[in-house]
């Protein structure tokens, strides 16, 4: 309706005008001026016309009635558009021609000048809206201003919607026009207008609205990048609370779980099996593995949290995962021996290692608890040909599991409907925790039964006690472990000193000489790692971290700061002495052995001036690298060293941290000098850690 206004008082701006330039014209030719003057007037009829109306049209229009008019006004004959003299077409022709251009031109200034002026508006608005949302404290700051900017450019109101998080937007209402907000990643929001209002906004403030709406855009991603950077923040320092809470949970149930198992293995040692006193001490001793395990469970349940597994995959060579696992069951049930099918060519497979091992551990456990000690173990590895996938198969010989157990046993807290020759207590957690751990690898388990029978018997041996000349300093805060500890060195014949904090540690090394130290690392007034480093910068004496730290990074930290060996708890009497008699063969060896030039360990032997290596007395190819590997391995016995000092001192300190290729070098270097690579006698893994090779 407006723009027909407009276009109506235009066309009579035009027309009164003419008729006034015509009015003009009439009074020059009474007065007898040239008919050029009246052609001026004309012209300049057109150029006010162009001037005072809307675009291009009514200019052209003007100049198109004014030569008309002239022409029926002021050439003979009059009151017609007949022309009796040639000549004046002419003339009619330039006064058109004149009339156009200059219509057209001033017209085009107009709207130049108009555009400036929309420009310099947009401009201006822009700016002051910029500021005010720069200085905005809010997301309904920022609405707010926006939404007054954008009602004063087009003069009508406006609405602004705010999506919250990633909700979408709902239908749109009638009579109502839509822009969205778009951000960086989503769209934010919505301008809202009506829908006449948008039909009669021009080009230029159609433009200058989007640019506000850029502009409130990237105001609104400012404060949803802050949101979003707090909620980060607050994960981080909830994940840093909760590791810390993790950490402490496994100090504190580690460490009396540790003198709790250590105190009631005493007790065994000191009653006959007979005895109603053993078999109360090897009752404490199994609630408190039970107890340790459902730990253990927890925490790697309270790690697997909302399904965020954070793996750690490298290419690890099968058998020294299967080591790990077959290790670790050997040192809870010694009597039980476990049967180990691998490849005969290495097979590296990726995954996490230590994640992998425990599921191999679980699954291992569980067949040890429901069978008995004739009935077969076997832990097979094999390559599905069709897949190219690596295949773990834990098998056994027990009673098997019912047919109505078999979807379920992988739920969490599922426990099985039966009882076999275990009837330990159990929460339903190690087989779920295994198929989460498998899960995110990519693969899958699964569980049936089989029935093979291969019986296998493992014999006991014994030991006595013989008086030491080696003393001990035991470093430890928690009075009951460092009792046990002590008591254990008593029963072993070992003179041993005892501290509970840091300083008096070192007094005690200072005034007294120590051959070996038991370091606890959470010690009251000194972390154990600097502890390390102070004893490292004037004494080699074997240390031997005993830690309930079990994080592979905190182990391989304590290697590499200067320990010979690291021991975590809980740990049985028995794996303490082993690890004691290895560091103390280790320190007399070197000592003695220093000047030789063949060093042995058991068949395995090495002449270092020859540059051969011998098994059982046979020589045996070695390539360089295992070589260099194998004399690393000679001059520290006993010791365990970590895969990136391997790596540095193997390959040099320019290698990088791959321990891929360190794989592959042991695994082939282990089928060379083990009979079973997967049971290794000689070089043994510490996943996470790194590598040691026996002494005893």
């Amino acid at each position: 309706m407006q723009g027909n206004r407009k276009k109506v008082s235009s066309f009579i701006a035009a027309i009164l005008l003419i008729a006034v330039a015509s009015g003009i014209g009439w009074l020059f030719q009474i007065w007898n001026f040239p008919e050029a003057n009246i052609v001026i007037v004309y012209i300049l009829s057109v150029i006010l016309t162009a001037r005072f109306t809307e675009g291009y049209v009514y200019g052209i229009m003007a100049s198109i009635i004014a030569t008309c008019a002239f022409n029926m006004f002021f050439t003979s004959p009059y009151f017609t558009l007949s022309v009796n003299n040639p000549t004046y077409l002419i003339t009619f022709a330039i006064m058109t021609i004149t009339s156009v251009i200059t219509s057209t031109l001033t017209a085009k200034v107009k709207q130049n000048a108009r555009e400036a002026q929309e420009k310099e508006a947009a401009a201006r608005a822009l700016y002051h809206l910029t500021n005010r949302l720069t200085n905005a404290e809010s997301m309904q700051e920022t609405i707010e201003i926006a939404e007054k900017a954008m009602e004063k450019v087009i003069g009508e109101k406006v609405s602004c919607i705010c999506f919250e998080g990633e909700r979408q937007r709902t239908e749109k209402e009638p009579e109502v026009e839509e822009w969205q907000i778009r951000g960086k990643k989503s769209v934010l929001g919505l301008v809202r207008i009506s829908g006449k209002t948008a039909e009669t906004l021009s080009e230029s403030k159609k433009k200058i609205l989007r640019s506000m709406i850029e502009s409130t855009a990237f105001a609104m991603d400012r404060f949803r990048s802050e949101a979003e950077r707090l909620k980060v923040s607050e994960e981080v320092a909830q994940e840093r609370y909760r590791g810390n809470m993790l950490r402490a949970i496994s100090h504190d149930l580690r460490t009396p779980l540790s003198g709790i198992m250590g105190t009631s293995e005493i007790l065994m040692g000191m009653a006959e099996k007979q005895d109603e006193r053993y078999v109360l001490a090897e009752n404490i001793y199994k609630d408190a593995a039970w107890l340790h395990a459902l730990v253990e469970n927890i925490l790697n349940l309270t790690r697997m949290q909302d399904g965020r597994l954070v793996l750690e995959k490298q290419m690890e060579a099968v058998e020294e995962v299967i080591e790990m696992a077959v290790t670790a069951i050997g040192k809870r049930a010694p009597e039980r021996d476990i049967a180990v099918e691998i490849p005969d060519e290495v097979l590296l497979v990726p995954m996490d290692a230590k994640l992998i091992g425990q599921v191999l551990i679980n699954l291992l456990d569980n067949a040890v608890k429901h069978t008995t000690v004739e009935e077969e173990i076997c832990l097979t590895v094999s390559v599905n040909e069709k897949t190219k996938e690596a295949v773990f198969s834990v098998a056994d010989e027990g009673c098997g599991i019912a047919r109505e157990d078999l979807p379920n046993i992988f739920k969490m807290f599922y426990t099985t409907s039966q009882k076999g020759a275990d009837t330990d207590r159990g929460m339903g957690l190690g087989l779920a925790i295994c198929k989460s751990i498998i899960t995110a690898h990519g693969g899958r388990i699964w569980a049936e039964n089989r029935s093979d029978t291969i019986y296998i018997y493992i014999a006991d041996g014994g030991r006595k006690m013989t008086t030491k000349s080696e003393k001990i300093l035991v470093v430890e805060d928690d009075a009951q472990i460092r009792n046990f500890i002590t008591y254990v060195l008593q029963q072993e014949g070992f003179p041993h000193l005892s501290a509970g904090t840091a300083k008096n540690a070192l007094s005690l090394l200072v005034t007294n000489a120590v051959d070996l130290i038991l370091l606890d690392l959470g010690l009251p007034d000194c972390d154990g790692m600097d502890v390390i480093k102070k004893i490292r910068e004037w004494s080699e004496i074997p240390i031997i971290v005993v830690s309930a730290r079990d994080q592979d990074h905190e182990k391989a930290a304590a290697l590499d700061a200067g320990a010979d060996d690291y021991l975590t708890k809980p740990f049985s009497t028995t794996e303490l002495m082993a690890r004691i008699r290895v560091a103390l063969r280790h320190l007399k060896k070197s000592g003695t052995e220093s000047g030789k030039t063949v060093r042995s360990v058991g068949g395995l032997s090495i002449d270092f001036e020859k540059r051969l290596v011998y098994l059982d007395g046979t020589e045996i190819h070695v390539t360089p690298l295992e070589y260099n590997l194998l004399t690393l391995f000679f001059k520290n016995i006993g010791k365990v060293l970590t895969s990136q000092y391997i790596i540095k001192e193997i390959y040099g300190i320019s290698y990088g941290t791959d321990t891929q290729a360190l794989r592959a070098l042991m695994a082939g270097l282990r089928r060379k000098i083990e009979k079973s690579p997967a049971k290794p006698r000689y070089i043994l893994t510490e996943i996470g850690v790194g590598y040691r090779l026996v002494d005893e």
